[in-house]
């Protein structure tokens, strides 16, 4: 059975090898804690910052006008780079469900606006939302366990933040396909 792309999207993929410092802490303390899945990482290969959305099916006009559009996005700047700011919550009924590293970088809220002016996608829900640049770090999944952990979890967060040098991370802009059948979701930079 091949599975289907659900969506796409333009982003900024993220160099791996500057998050395996707060990864494999919160790992470890998942299993010297035996905590089981109370969290779920995002998978650290897939690490992105979602820029703008698309749909699943796309027709060979927008797929050369999104290709067009990134490499004019890559000649046009050299070098992307980003800090991280500090982490927030997405919630849901006042309940945490997602974890999330905040990138220190402006000028993602003035691209995300060219590209709302040049792709008009605003019918795609995840496009309707406010702007929030954000990097997942992890789904809470089971939610009294990561409460009754969430000092440690945090703790081991604020000293990835704090302590490790964060400034410049190297990011590529993206045209990324997504598959949401399963979980975690996987996003696969194709351009």
């Amino acid at each position: 059975m091949k599975l289907k792309r659900t969506s796409h999207f333009i982003g900024f993929k993220l160099d791996s090898e500057a998050f395996v410092d707060i990864y494999l802490p919160l790992q470890q303390f998942l299993n010297e804690h035996n905590l089981g899945k109370c969290i779920e990482l995002q998978n650290i290969l897939s690490l992105h910052i979602t820029l703008y959305y698309f749909q699943s099916d796309l027709s060979a006009k927008d797929l050369t006008n999104i290709e067009n559009f990134i490499s004019s996005l890559r000649k046009e700047r050299q070098k992307y780079t980003i800090s991280i700011k500090g982490f927030e919550y997405f919630r849901k009924e006042d309940k945490e469900i997602l974890l999330y590293l905040r990138p220190e970088n402006d000028s993602l809220s003035l691209l995300r606006k060219d590209l709302t002016l040049q792709f008009q996608r605003d019918a795609i829900v995840d496009n309707q939302y406010a702007f929030i640049p954000h990097i997942t770090l992890f789904k809470i999944i089971n939610s009294d366990i990561y409460q009754k952990n969430r000092d440690q979890f945090e703790k081991i967060i604020k000293q990835y933040i704090e302590e490790i040098n964060l400034h410049e991370i190297p990011v590529e802009i993206n045209f990324f396909a997504v598959y949401s059948q399963g979980s975690p979701e996987i996003q696969i930079p194709l351009r």
